[in-house]
């Protein structure tokens, strides 16, 4: 199942991004109250999130595959994929699958693609400049996690560290048996 899965990924990442950005140019967003009603891609996905993670998953297989890829043509589509992919995760507005990205690409560049950092940080500027909106709003994004004022503005870490808070009683009741941590 895992083999078919990794196959069939690639295979099916062109399609689900393909509905992402057809999503962005229609105007068809899901709209994420907890982004300050940014309108969100979700792709073939039901919720961004979802989408996202699917997007981290496929654009290092992707990065790995231009980078091994001998043939022009076949690298270019590639690298269109992974174009189009990081636009997607961007505009999934979903942190988590962002900081796993970075990891990933950062992993990728350290470990075997020593010529990936200058693109991978050509990016980074490239994308600050042209998209001036969306770097905004990326940074209110994160600004909620640091925020003096994060209870009050609908931070999802506030939310989460009060639920994990609550949930501590039942690890420590039965830290082995039963539910455990």
């Amino acid at each position: 199942p895992v083999a078919n899965w990794c196959i069939a990924t690639p295979t099916a990442a062109p399609a689900a991004v393909g509905v992402a950005i057809h999503q962005l140019a229609t105007g068809q967003l899901a709209i994420r109250p907890d982004t300050a009603n940014l309108g969100a891609v979700e792709g073939p996905f039901s919720h961004p999130n979802g989408f996202a993670i699917y997007l981290v998953v496929v654009l290092a297989f992707a990065i790995a595959a231009a980078m091994t890829q001998r043939r022009l043509f076949a690298r270019a589509c590639v690298v269109c994929l992974i174009i189009a992919g990081i636009v997607a995760l961007v505009l999934t507005y979903t942190r988590s699958a962002w900081v796993g990205f970075a990891l990933i690409l950062t992993i990728l560049c350290f470990a075997r693609f020593r010529r990936l950092v200058p693109v991978a940080a050509s990016v980074v500027v490239i994308a600050a400049l042209a998209l001036p909106q969306t770097a905004k709003e990326v940074q209110q994004r994160f600004g909620d996690l640091g925020s003096g004022q994060a209870a009050s503005s609908g931070s999802s870490w506030s939310w989460r560290t009060m639920e994990w808070q609550k949930m501590l009683q039942y690890g420590y009741d039965k830290p082995i048996f039963g539910q455990g941590f």
